[in-house]
């Protein structure tokens, strides 16, 4: 569903839960657990009369209301509780039940780099790279699109839960992440997805991978920067406009007060390790999915990804960025579950 958030004065406002056209009934909260639940959710999300069944993501949660949240939680419950922890633990109820249970994690065996989407199955998992944010915050139905028979796993960047010193180069990121994802799958072939700026940490992955006598089975690029910052960079001296966006940079105003410090400084170190990353050529394949916009800095013979892939397949879309990982989400899914498939 479409959010609308309030401004100015309205901002202070609630928006009516009768007024959301929500899919489940209200559910009175049951356990004190649930009430204390319920008065955070309606601070963060600015909704009143929340219920226990309510789903985070039909009340318009996203990615920074969702860190918000987790902060929130850990503060008043004392419990380790990660905004990836939402994509399992979407109602008030699961969230208590979590609680009750001394744990805010549905996978608190796996490493900490990683967030379980789904561990079941008989085809070999996929591993999700975040973008410039620091997790791959996406809605339950991405994994059940890619996830039917296939387990899911989405990565997170150190430091998101305020407790460790965030990783500042691509190298040191894409080592965490190899070895988390060989805790749960020791041997290759590796399915890696990979948003918009996180396709250069994939990159670093598919060489360290190989480096260490594995093998991938699939590279998918949802969105990616059409080039590392140190090409802007380069072409800005030559006469270019640079203009380098951090993920951060595309939060309305009114909705800045979602993003918490952890968060700040996590993205601020991707972007730094980003911005100083020299890629390597990588000789295996890649499936993209491509804005429309910018299929021809993509393609173009001189381009990055035409000299760092040994090949290529590509789909283009025509919606924003955002609405890819959103509104379109299930036809991204979908493209996906297909490049696995294939």
């Amino acid at each position: 569903m479409e959010r609308h958030w309030p401004q100015g004065e309205a901002a202070t406002q609630r928006l009516r839960r009768d007024d959301l056209g929500l899919s489940t009934p209200f559910e009175e909260p049951k356990t004190e657990y649930e009430r204390v639940l319920v008065t955070i959710w309606e601070d963060v999300l600015g909704v009143d009369a929340i219920g226990a069944s309510d789903d985070f993501f039909e009340l318009g949660g996203d990615s920074f209301a969702a860190t918000t949240l987790a902060a929130e939680i850990e503060a008043r419950f004392g419990v380790r509780f990660a905004p990836s922890d939402i994509i399992n633990l979407s109602t008030i109820a699961t969230q208590a039940e979590a609680i009750t249970a001394k744990t805010a994690s549905v996978a608190q065996d796996l490493p900490s780099a990683l967030i379980a989407g789904r561990t079941t199955g008989t085809k070999s998992p996929v591993f999700m790279v975040h973008g410039g944010s620091g997790f791959a915050f996406i809605e339950p139905a991405f994994v059940e699109v890619i996830g039917e028979d296939r387990p899911v796993y989405f990565f997170q960047a150190r430091g998101l839960d305020g407790r460790a010193t965030p990783l500042n180069k691509v190298e040191e990121i894409a080592r965490l992440y190899v070895q988390s994802m060989r805790g749960v799958q020791p041997r290759g072939p590796y399915n890696i997805t990979a948003m918009c700026a996180g396709a250069f940490i994939a990159l670093e992955m598919c060489h360290q991978l190989e480096e260490a006598g594995e093998t991938i089975g699939h590279l998918i690029l949802l969105d990616p920067d059409t080039m590392p910052p140190a090409w802007k960079e380069q072409r800005a001296r030559q006469g270019a406009k640079l203009r380098v966006r951090t993920a951060l940079d595309r939060i309305p105003r009114e909705r800045r007060n979602h993003v918490t410090e952890p968060m700040l400084k996590v993205a601020h170190e991707l972007h730094e390790a980003v911005r100083r990353y020299e890629p390597r050529p990588y000789s295996g394949t890649a499936t993209l999915l491509v804005n429309a916009k910018k299929v021809h800095k993509i393609m173009d013979k001189s381009a990055f990804w035409q000299s760092h892939l040994g090949g290529m397949d590509y789909e283009a879309f025509d919606t924003d960025h955002d609405d890819l990982f959103r509104g379109k989400l299930t036809e991204t899914a979908w493209f996906v579950r297909n490049a696995l498939d294939n």
